[in-house]
């Protein structure tokens, strides 16, 4: 779980791998606790007893790439087991290439990306798939690229190292960025580190949310500013496309400031974002 873990976790980890493939707080493994030390039995109840769950904002990417793919605890459960069954494609990724974390099925998906790999043949002659065919045996290359990625595709995006994370924007030199939210001034939302610093206890009975907090950008303008001329609106940006995207010109009859508009692009934003996951609301002033 990392590398300041005590000696007898490294043990534990063993112990579990055995009786439970990998690991019962990062997959959805069914526990057999009757194969289980009496010490690794008394973790588990202690462990459910007080919630012990992945719950974080936004893990960074790194942590996400280490997880393990093979029924992901954060995966749809319907399509991750149904993709566990009997497959030729499925049993090429487990035993011929060893794929076992996230980052490995991400590895593994990008050789489709190679300039010379052909996806309409089924006898590409590109480096990669000439290298899975005659030297590890693969004997279905495209097959296994496409379940690969069917694999990723059960990932929210929270999970998913392939979409945009917070970390994006907190790597770019916004660190300055600060989160106002329940009267507290919150730095940066990216979890970092290792699996460890993910798994959270007192989360309670609720359903987790595996959805990115909400960021949201506002621009907010009067012109004339406290002038019987003034007219104040707001411009409203969540993600390029995306539908609640908007400009709002306040109507006559509300006050017409620069603070007014700020007031109506934050009951806007909050109304727009979902409801579930946290909200990160940027301002210009």
């Amino acid at each position: 779980m990392g590398p300041d873990c005590p000696w007898w976790v490294y043990i534990a980890d063993d112990i579990f791998a055995w009786c439970l493939r990998t690991n019962p707080f990062l997959q959805n493994w069914k526990l057999i606790k009757m194969n289980l030390p009496d010490g690794l039995k008394s973790i588990l109840a202690v462990a459910k007893q007080h919630g012990l769950q992945l719950e974080v904002l936004a893990p960074e990417r790194t942590i996400l790439r280490k997880m393990p793919m093979w029924d992901h605890a954060k995966a749809d459960k319907t399509k991750i087991w149904t993709l566990g069954g009997h497959s030729a494609a499925t049993a090429c990724l487990k035993n011929i290439h060893q794929l076992v974390t996230v980052g490995d099925f991400k590895h593994f998906a990008m050789g489709e990306s190679e300039p010379r790999h052909d996806q309409t043949s089924g006898a590409c002659k590109c480096d990669q798939c000439t290298y899975m065919w005659l030297d590890i045996g693969c004997a279905e290359p495209l097959e296994c690229y496409a379940q690969a990625m069917v694999f990723l595709n059960t990932l929210p995006l929270k999970w998913d190292p392939s979409g945009e994370q917070p970390e994006d924007y907190e790597a770019m030199g916004m660190q300055e960025v600060y989160l106002l939210f329940a009267g507290q001034v919150l730095g940066p939302v990216t979890t970092m580190r290792t699996i460890t610093d993910v798994l959270q206890i007192f989360t309670g009975p609720e359903k987790v949310c595996n959805d990115l907090p909400n960021l949201a950008v506002s621009n907010e303008s009067c012109l004339d500013n406290e002038m019987a001329s003034a007219k104040a609106g707001a411009n409203i940006f969540f993600a390029e496309g995306h539908p609640c995207n908007r400009s709002i010109q306040l109507p006559p009859n509300m006050e017409q400031l620069n603070q007014t508009g700020e007031a109506v692009a934050t009951l806007t934003v909050a109304q727009a974002a979902d409801p579930v996951a946290l909200l990160l609301h940027i301002m210009d002033s």
